[in-house]
């Protein structure tokens, strides 16, 4: 109760609405101090390099691949994939984004703001995404099961790591989160399911979609602080 107190008189102080990512997060305007998104987001990337040098990426795909290739759940999977294919397809996330702004003007100013902070965080880490994985060069998982990055190319091939869809999806989640906190959980759960279709499907290794999530996150939780509220 105390915790939740504190947070609801920082996010006053802030101009910021709560966000939810796994716990609330106490953010002063001022805070020179790492926050707990800061030291999550420090924590699960050594993990994943960690899970990456052990070959746990190698073992969940080899998993996956026959199930969702020819198992009993093939076709429940395969209307998952094409669903979550659609939603998470960027022209898709695009245009509902844009027709949110739109109602926005005629309806609430706080959808319009949703709108244009959507906006701008969808165009920022779907540039982002772009800029790191062809920067990086990993190879997916249809080209080999080896861990293997060759660095800066525009082979479609080899853009793996990090998985733009799921940072896209969940710097939406999280800008959503923040002018709508009553709702945030549908909006995680749909990015999880985003980013878990990317796995199942076996488009990307499971650690593109950790820290395209941790990506997703972070850039969206800058652009609140930063930009977004700024704005306002």
């Amino acid at each position: 109760m105390f915790f939740d107190e504190q947070f609801i008189r920082l996010s006053h102080i802030c101009r910021m609405p709560g966000v939810w990512f796994g716990l609330k997060l106490e953010m002063g305007c001022n805070s020179s101090r790492f926050s707990w998104a800061t030291i999550s987001a420090l924590v699960l990337s050594l993990l994943l390099v960690l899970a990456m040098l052990l070959g746990l990426d190698f073992i969940l795909v080899e998993h996956l691949r026959p199930i969702y290739n020819a198992g009993r759940l093939a076709p429940v999977l395969g209307r998952f994939d094409d669903a979550m294919t659609f939603l998470g397809d960027g022209k898709v996330q695009a245009a509902g984004i844009v027709l949110l702004y739109i109602v926005g003007w005629f309806t609430s100013p706080r959808i319009r703001e949703a709108g244009k902070g959507l906006i701008i965080g969808f165009a920022a880490s779907g540039a982002l995404s772009q800029v790191l994985k062809h920067l990086l060069g990993r190879a997916r998982p249809r080209v080999t099961m080896e861990t293997l990055f060759i660095g800066p190319t525009l082979k479609r091939s080899y853009d793996s790591f990090p998985s733009g869809h799921t940072i896209v999806t969940f710097c939406i989640a999280y800008i959503l989160a923040a002018y709508f906190p009553k709702y945030r959980v549908w909006f995680y759960a749909f990015a999880t399911l985003v980013a878990l279709e990317r796995i199942i499907c076996v488009t990307h290794f499971p650690s593109d979609v950790a820290v395209g999530a941790v990506v997703g996150l972070y850039t969206a939780s800058l652009l609140c602080r930063k930009v977004l509220f700024r704005l306002r």
